[in-house]
């Protein structure tokens, strides 16, 4: 087996991906995915954002709980999939929970093209109008540009659904 760092890098430069519209939008990067959604293979099973709610209404506070989420790397690539469920699935959320902005820090590409237009999309609705997820990269940081652009043509199967 190979140590935790080498298989994370390894993850995160694979182009696997898998369907994820149960949860999210579109094709998603597998390892990610399957970071997050683990064990479930629909979306009627529990996930982490049904835990959340289901805290939240334990608590029995009458003040909505603001979510914000934020992350580097593997952990801001898996706060934008967890970003993008919650805001997929907000209207299932309640009035207890109002989600707000993420922030995340060099986290590598997510999903597909459908992905990343289906997610704009659900933020351009006039319900999350003061919604905005921040991806912060470097200039240097290679694992942020990964497929690179002067390359995109080549890597361009990764994110078309022809495939």
């Amino acid at each position: 087996s190979l140590p935790p760092v080498i298989s994370d890098f390894i993850t995160d430069f694979l182009f696997n991906r898998v369907d994820a519209q149960a949860f999210v939008y579109g094709m998603m990067h597998q390892g990610f995915y399957y970071s997050l959604f683990n064990d479930y293979d629909d979306n009627s099973k529990s996930c982490t954002a049904n835990s959340l709610v289901e805290k939240v209404e334990k608590w029995n506070n009458p003040i909505p709980v603001n979510i914000w989420l934020t992350g580097h790397s593997l952990g801001g690539s898996l706060a934008q999939a967890f970003y993008a469920r919650l805001i997929k699935i907000q209207s299932s959320l309640g009035k207890k929970i109002v989600v707000r902005d993420a922030v995340v820090f060099g986290s590598l590409t997510l999903g597909d093209l459908d992905f990343a237009s289906s997610f704009h999309g659900m933020l351009n609705l006039k319900t999350n109008e003061h919604r905005t997820l921040w991806r912060i990269i470097g200039d240097d940081d290679v694992a942020a540009r990964v497929p690179p652009r002067h390359l995109l043509k080549r890597f361009r199967q990764y994110v078309t659904k022809e495939d």
